[in-house]
């Protein structure tokens, strides 16, 4: 009797409906769930919340890299690695495209709203945090980016304003930095 009352249990425990997965943001029509986050936390929610941004905002603006912009972007990768020019799929999709990509984006960004540039040793710029904020604000104020939970929604913001990257840099030392892409 033990032993049934052992496997009944069990099957109704593997039968019962899953908890479902809670919402901790929603930006541009999509949900990320706690689980998206894995263990990182408010870091892997900036993530998330970044990458479904810049699809949008890439998208929406029409910004796009130039076969031109690849290809001299192949080519310094491959001459750092001190490899031929042929990249494989990960590094075309993460490094190359995205590089390029993310970029344009952020000098869209600040072209737009300015601030600060968070520099990084290998993608040239990371991220403008300053301009992203006020983008992620506006999609706030149209109910098209919401983090329910406001100790979240702070943290979110805090994380993402303090971000330091290999450096940071303003003004015109930003304008420099955009001025020289990093295919070039």
């Amino acid at each position: 009797m033990g032993k049934r009352l052992i496997v009944v249990a069990a099957l109704a425990t593997a039968l019962a409906p899953a908890a479902p997965a809670e919402t901790v943001a929603r930006i541009l029509g999509s949900n990320i769930e706690e689980q998206d986050l894995g263990r990182e936390g408010t870091k892997g929610l900036l993530q998330q919340v970044m990458q479904r941004f810049a699809k949008h905002y890439l998208k929406a603006n029409h910004i796009e890299a130039t076969q031109e912009e690849l290809g001299a972007m192949r080519k310094k990768f491959a001459n750092a690695a001190g490899k031929s020019p042929r990249v494989d799929e990960f590094m075309e999709r993460y490094f190359v495209v995205g590089t390029v990509e993310n970029f344009k984006m952020n000098r869209a960004l600040w072209d737009k709203h300015g601030g600060r540039l968070v520099l990084s040793a290998f993608t040239v710029v990371y991220a403008a945090p300053d301009a992203l904020a006020k983008e992620l604000r506006a999609l706030e104020e149209r109910a098209e980016f919401s983090i329910p939970d406001t100790a979240r929604r702070e943290e979110f913001y805090r994380h993402l304003l303090d971000m330091k990257g290999d450096g940071v840099v303003e003004g015109a030392r930003a304008r420099e930095v955009l001025a020289n892409p990093p295919w070039k």
